[in-house]
């Protein structure tokens, strides 16, 4: 499982800089003809489709991360059951059992993803004199949102260490004087599998809405009608129109 989560903050950051690398070429384009079309190639490109299959690489990889886990914890909690009830005596919830105070808080990227989704709904909604802004800003978004889930891995990946140095230890000599230490520590392991799952399960959430703006910006700019010069300075001239308007205090 850690090595999986080492996987995923390798795709991430290979996210985050490729997603920054095109917010740079976004960045100074007007909205003239050849800059549309400048666009348009760019959405066509490599570079987006590698952002998007990045953070499809990245879903699979905490998919897989929590099978193993969860592949763990039911080992671990069968072989919890298998044991003589007298050393289960007193213990009800095997994970709760093995919590400890310094355990962190579960994960909630529930308003991650609300910024994500409401990134999504500004560039589904723009018009072509917003829609490249509206894309830099998601992409920027995309960038934050990884670093997120970035921190999560990491703190995945210690709980994965946690669990090896428990497991190594649990596997020494039992007898009866240390038979109370292996129990918790059977238990340990089963907390450790459950917050991992629990973060891996937040962190599958934020990639999914990741990939939602990532498919918001290419099919938004890479369907940008090419306007003609009229066009684009009729746009402008109401612009210009609206906020002359919106001076005006007699």
């Amino acid at each position: 499982a850690k090595q999986l989560c080492q996987e995923t903050v390798d795709k991430g950051n290979t996210l985050m800089d490729t997603s920054n690398g095109i917010k740079g070429k976004l960045e100074g384009l007007g909205l003239d003809p050849s800059a549309i079309t400048a666009i348009k190639e760019l959405m066509q490109g490599d570079e987006v489709r590698s952002c998007i299959d990045l953070a499809q690489n990245m879903d699979d990889l905490v998919k897989a991360c929590i099978e193993k886990v969860l592949q763990m914890i039911n080992r671990v909690q069968e072989g919890f059951e298998n044991l003589p009830d007298i050393l289960k005596d007193g213990i009800g919830d095997t994970a709760e059992y093995g919590a400890e105070d310094d355990d962190p808080e579960p994960a909630n990227v529930e308003t991650d993803v609300n910024d994500l989704e409401a990134c999504r709904g500004e560039i589904e909604g723009s018009n072509l004199m917003d829609a490249v802004d509206a894309g830099k800003r998601g992409f920027s978004g995309v960038s934050d949102k990884v670093d997120v889930s970035r921190g999560m891995l990491e703190t995945s990946e210690g709980f994965a260490d946690r669990c090896t140095e428990t497991i190594d230890s649990f596997n020494g000599t039992w007898d009866l004087k240390v038979s109370g230490n292996k129990i918790k520590e059977m238990c340990r392991i089963v907390m450790l599998g459950t917050m991992m799952e629990q973060f891996a399960n937040q962190i599958m959430n934020l990639v999914m809405a990741i990939l939602g703006v990532l498919n918001a910006i290419m099919d938004k700019l890479t369907n940008l009608p090419v306007p003609d010069i009229g066009e684009i300075a009729g746009d402008v001239g109401d612009a210009i129109g609206d906020i002359a308007g919106n001076l005006k205090f007699w």
